[in-house]
């Protein structure tokens, strides 16, 4: 268990960049862990920092989700939200990628700024989410959002009739590609959320972000998103 309050550690500094990014990792992460998942992102050319969102012990973890989804954000939103705020003279792209609570603290943070009038920041902010705690649409007008979840989180995940939905058309979408020998994810625009069939069928095994799916899409996406202007 971890006594630390949230911290920014840099990834890689490169302020020439044209992208700022920033991961925020999700639960039940030591520091040391929460460490080792952007360890290997210290070589790429790219303005990279982790928001390091430490435990407090897994029950007590998923208490803090639940109190930031009924409107009491954690630590770790305030310093994200001061982060970005830090960053509203600028022009340059950013990208914020949440693993699992992760999700749950941007959709806060980007909450508090639509609420405190920060617009054009907004519009420059894309947002990638991992196995998020949180579904969230795209009302804050961001540049852009998508939700990544393999099936096994979809199914773990599921908040209200409307979530059920989407994910039973996540499903059957990916199932249909999956039978015809198709690349096995699908989008789904109203959600915003794309869907993935799983690795394995271990769900703590799918959802890290040390490995597997997830893993191979936060690659993709810093390499992508910090790649031009464009």
């Amino acid at each position: 268990m971890d006594t630390v309050l949230p911290y920014f550690a840099p990834v890689h500094e490169d302020f020439d960049a044209p992208c700022h990014s920033i991961f925020i990792n999700g639960i039940n992460n030591t520091v040391n862990v929460a460490l080792e998942i952007t360890a290997p992102f210290s070589h790429f050319p790219h303005h990279i920092e982790h928001l390091v969102n430490p435990t407090s012990g897994f029950i007590s973890d998923h208490f803090r989700i639940f109190q930031a989804k009924i409107g009491y954000p954690s630590e770790s939103t305030y310093e994200l939200s001061k982060k970005l705020i830090s960053l509203e003279g600028g022009s340059k792209k950013i990208l914020l990628i949440g693993h699992s609570e992760g999700g749950v603290i941007i959709e806060r943070a980007l909450h508090h700024l639509q609420k405190s009038g920060f617009e054009k920041l907004l519009s420059r902010i894309t947002v990638h989410t991992l196995g998020s705690s949180s579904f969230f649409k795209n009302s804050f007008k961001i540049k852009k959002l998508t939700h990544h979840v393999t099936l096994l989180d979809a199914l773990c995940f599921l908040q209200n009739p409307l979530t059920l939905l989407i994910s039973s058309i996540g499903f059957l979408k990916v199932l249909k590609n999956k039978i015809a020998g198709k690349k096995s994810s699908a989008s789904i625009p109203y959600f915003f959320t794309k869907f993935y069939w799983p690795g394995s069928w271990n769900f703590w095994r799918e959802h890290t972000v040390r490995e597997g799916i997830y893993n191979g899409i936060l690659r993709k996406k810093l390499e992508k998103e910090n790649r031009s202007n464009s």
